[in-house]
């Protein structure tokens, strides 16, 4: 071991002693592996995290995600709060079961503020398996319209508002303008899902810092309709989710008293969090598995070029008694400390890399705060590590050993008959790299593509110059406990806004577009009910003002929009899907629309149809039904206001407007339209600028590793040159034969990463919009910049064997 290790010491002297020689080939080598080595450990850290990881509840693997589906219906949806109730009483597979909504509510004090929260079943916690820091967790007391007001916080709060105050449990604080009791404080390292990682429904995408429980009667819930949960269910242990499933759906069609027409889904909740991401994810891994390959492959052409030159040294030392081991053993020490250099700086990268990806990541990337660089991910990297230096350095080593002595001491080092056979090597290598680039850039390409598709995406809406603020008025508040109450403040908040110098056309909605559907009912012509619910179509609910569709910029198809003289009768207007749906023959308005299952619904006379309206930027426009705001009050307002000019300039004016009605509610967000947009491309945008930072540093890769090969290639055929000059060659001609020569394998690499990215279009395609995995001018593009970037890398070495001067080339030695 001794002995070993001595010589282990000895090679890796000897290796820094020759790299010291070359400092610009040391550093552009380790500069190249850092890169590779970092992306890649970076990516393993992000892909640990959110797809191997169990989720950080007890016992995760039994925990799943309750998805309602009704027969026959466009979408599916989350969970009533009546078939929660029943599950609870009477299901027999379920260890536990809770629901959760989101909420946001105004915490009062001397600053009030606007804070993100979920209303939850009090078995909520002890669904998830986690128990508060301090304090106690909701008892099945806490629940219901008569409960004591209690409230849990998260840890993030308790430190912000209240100085992390142990004492803080048993204290009162005013939420919603009503004292409540904290009960307990949550523990630090609580992760819970947000927005659509919880359903597609769920509408709070914000981390929740506040918790309550369910204040209402379950009892005096409808039994239809009425989706606005979501669901989380801990079977018991030997339970299958099938099973489960069954038990749940017999429980809820029994309650409905009809043949089935109910069917609940269970998704496993890992799944559930993560499943919008997975191919994300295998994207981004896929690209920067190919970018490490580029990486250890130019390196290895590197080392392999610089082999050559070192051939000499290497004939000397076995003349001298060196066996082919220790010059093996030489050059993979030599490669080693290039690779641990590469690696040193792929793991401070990493560390890098991971911190900025928590802060700048979309949010719809679940787990990312999370993310750590551990020791899972640090043995990941020493793995990368080896796999690197077997990549790089076994040809390299395999050819500087392999050499005949004797011949390469008698011949001069420019007329290495090794040469040749060096050079078709790294000519190879060049075309792997250059087909491995091809694949990335037409990847990147396709993105590109697709993410300026989406931005041409008729959204429905006017974007520009209008603004936006949300806050919540829930019955919860004193002052607005009653639906007369908040629409007295609606009706004064859009007096107020309207008088604001520079404002334009104003209106108000229960829920703004792009921000995910809610509401979710059955939606029906009242003159031909539908009485099968197999028949039924769900719909999109939402409570407007008038004057909405005019700030929002949503165009009349067909009527009119309603005013404020239809107080007090029951109108409606609808969006153009539901008037094809229903009326197929375009005679839409006067027809009477039933308003959901509830038969206490009154039916609704359609006056107007306007433009259909993307509550998702990738998918398409939901059935919209719009009722006016005072018939049925929302709990959380959000106001528009369009503006003749930049419409920051109006955000002070509208929070003093808003603090004038009533300054003790807190708004919530304040934001231009366009900001809105931009959160809902927010990840599209992201996977796009990751995958073409990708593609710009594979090409960037693939440029060294071409202008390496034919600087060699101009450096080994020096003397030959010189001759062909010295009889007539004009400079032209070299410079063309030598680019014929290093555009060769790079021409070869483009056809083979044509063909593979072709391949490797369906592993993309779900990330793709509007656009087709074999998009001809994208392949075209791509192709373009591959070739002129490797047209770039032979330019300058074969214009310097181009200037070569002949006698100096025939003295060369």
């Amino acid at each position: 071991m001794r002995l070993l290790i001595e010589r282990f010491v000895r090679d890796a002297r000897d290796g820094a002693r020759q790299l010291r020689r070359t400092p610009a080939f040391t550093l552009v080598a380790i500069a190249t592996l850092t890169l590779g080595i970092g992306l890649s450990v970076t990516m393993f850290a992000v892909t640990d995290t959110v797809l191997l990881r169990p989720l950080p509840y007890r016992d995760a693997d039994r925990l799943f995600a309750a998805r309602t589906s009704v027969t026959g219906s466009l979408a599916d949806g989350e969970i009533n709060a009546r078939h929660f109730l029943e599950w609870r009483l009477r299901c027999r597979t379920c260890e536990r079961i809770a629901i959760v909504g989101g909420n946001s509510f105004t915490l009062g004090g001397s600053s009030p503020e606007q804070v993100p929260g979920y209303d939850v079943s009090y078995e909520f916690f002890r669904t998830l398996g986690v128990v508060p820091a301090i304090g106690r967790d909701f008892l099945e007391t806490d629940e219901g319209p008569n409960a004591a007001r209690v409230v849990i916080l998260a840890d993030g709060l308790w430190r912000r508002r209240f100085g992390a105050d142990p004492a803080i449990v048993g204290q009162m604080v005013m939420l919603n303008g009503a004292p409540f009791q904290v009960i307990g404080v949550m523990p630090r390292d609580l992760r819970l899902p947000r927005g659509e990682q919880w359903g597609r429904l769920f509408n709070q995408t914000k981390a929740a810092e506040i918790f309550l429980p369910f204040r209402f009667a379950y009892s005096r819930i409808g039994p239809v309709g009425q989706l606005n949960y979501a669901g989380i269910v801990r079977l018991r242990p030997g339970t299958t989710s099938q099973q489960a499933a069954a038990d749940l759906s017999q429980t809820v069609n029994a309650l409905l008293g009809a043949p089935p027409k109910i069917a609940m889904h269970l998704v496993p909740m890992q799944q559930q969090v993560t499943g919008r991401v997975v191919g994300r994810l295998r994207l981004f891994s896929g690209a920067v598995a190919a970018l490490l390959l580029i990486a250890c492959v130019n390196v290895g052409n590197l080392l392999l070029v610089r082999s050559t030159t070192r051939a000499r040294d290497a004939a000397i030392r076995m003349a001298v008694g060196a066996s082919r081991a220790a010059i093996t053993r030489l050059a993979l020490a030599e490669v080693s400390i290039v690779v641990v250099g590469g690696l040193a700086g792929g793991i401070c990268f990493a560390y890098g890399a991971v911190r900025l990806l928590a802060a700048a990541a979309p949010a719809a990337i679940p787990r990312l705060d999370e993310l750590t660089v551990d020791t899972r991910v640090l043995a990941f990297a020493v793995v990368a590590g080896v796999l690197s230096t077997l990549v790089c350095g076994v040809v390299p080593a395999w050819k500087l050993a392999a050499g005949v002595p004797q011949a390469t001491l008698r011949a001069a080092s420019s007329t290495l008959t090794d040469a040749a056979a060096t050079l078709r090597m790294g000519r190879t290598l060049v075309a792997v790299e250059v087909a491995a680039s091809t694949v990335l850039v037409i990847v990147g390409g396709l993105l590109i593509t697709s993410f300026v598709r989406v931005l041409q995406i008729d959204l429905g809406f006017a974007q520009e110059r209008a603004l936006a603020i949300d806050l919540s008025i829930s019955p919860r508040i004193p002052q607005y406990r009653t639906d007369e109450a908040r629409v007295q403040y609606i009706d004064r908040a859009l007096a107020v806004l309207r008088g604001i110098p520079g404002a334009g056309s104003v209106g108000a909605t229960s829920y703004l577009p792009l921000q995910g559907e809610t509401w979710i009912d059955d939606v029906s012509d009242a003159d031909h009910a539908v009485v099968r619910t197999e028949d039924a179509v769900l719909g999109n609910y939402r409570f407007v003002s008038p004057g909405y569709w005019q700030a929002m910029g949503i165009a009349l198809r067909e009527g009119r929009y309603f005013d404020d003289s239809d107080r007090g009768r029951d109108v409606v207007v609808v969006s153009e899907r539901v008037a094809r749906f229903l009326w197929p023959r375009g005679d839409a308005v006067g027809h009477r629309l039933r308003g959901g299952r509830d038969p206490r619904n009154p039916n609704l006379t359609v006056v107007g149809v306007v433009a259909d309206v993307r509550t998702s930027i990738e998918e398409s426009a939901p059935l919209t039904v719009y009722e006016p705001y005072w018939s049925n009050v929302p709990n959380a307002i959000s106001f528009v206001v369009r503006s003749s000019e930049d419409p920051a300039t109006l955000i002070p004016a509208v929070r003093a407007a808003l603090r004038r009605v009533d300054a003790s509610l807190a708004l919530d967000r304040v934001r231009p339209m366009d900001a809105l947009v931009d959160e809902s491309t927010g990840p599209r945008r992201f996977q796009t600028i990751l995958v073409a930072g990708f593609a710009l540093s594979a090409l960037f890769l693939a440029a060294i590793g071409i202008y390496g090969v034919i600087s060699f290639t101009v450096t080994r055929r020096t003397r030959e040159l010189g001759v062909r000059a010295a009889l007539g060659a004009t400079p032209r001609m070299l410079l063309a034969a030598e680019i014929r020569h290093g555009m060769r394998p790079a021409v070869a690499g483009l056809v083979v990463g044509l063909a593979a990215a072709v391949a490797a279009g369906r592993f993309v395609a779900g990330e793709l919009y509007g656009v087709a995995v074999d998009d001809a001018r994208t392949f075209i593009l791509a192709s373009t910049v591959l070739l002129v970037t490797a047209l770039a890398a032979c330019w300058w070495p074969a214009r310097r064997a181009a200037h070569i001067d002949p006698l100096t080339a025939l003295r060369w030695d």
